[in-house]
């Protein structure tokens, strides 16, 4: 899972999300799980191209896949949410934190 996880890294800082998608499919279909540091640099892309729809299906991805995500990745989240333009989607992504720290 290494190699795949630094392919997915690069990908997006050559701002290729479409690759990224798709590259994202295959490791799901092998069983390889994304490491956190993959999902930070694809956010960081997504919020420096603006590319809010982009954002919005790895944050669903992340949803799915990741059933506690660690708190620099919701931070992630929220960075992107907001550079992307989106405080509905920051505030939404804040509650779902909260509702998940609450519920021990």
């Amino acid at each position: 899972g290494q190699v795949e996880n630094v392919h997915l890294i690069s990908l997006p800082k050559q701002g290729k999300l479409k690759q990224v998608h798709e590259f994202l499919k295959l490791m799901d279909e092998a069983g390889i799980s994304v490491s956190p540091h993959s999902y930070k640099s694809i956010f960081e892309t997504c919020a420096k191209l603006g590319s809010l729809s982009d954002g919005r299906l790895i944050h669903d991805r992340l949803r799915r896949t990741v059933k506690d995500p660690i708190g620099f990745l919701e931070n992630c989240v929220l960075r992107m949410y907001c550079d992307c333009g989106s405080l509905v989607d920051a505030q939404n992504a804040f509650d779902e934190m909260l509702d998940r720290n609450l519920v021990t």
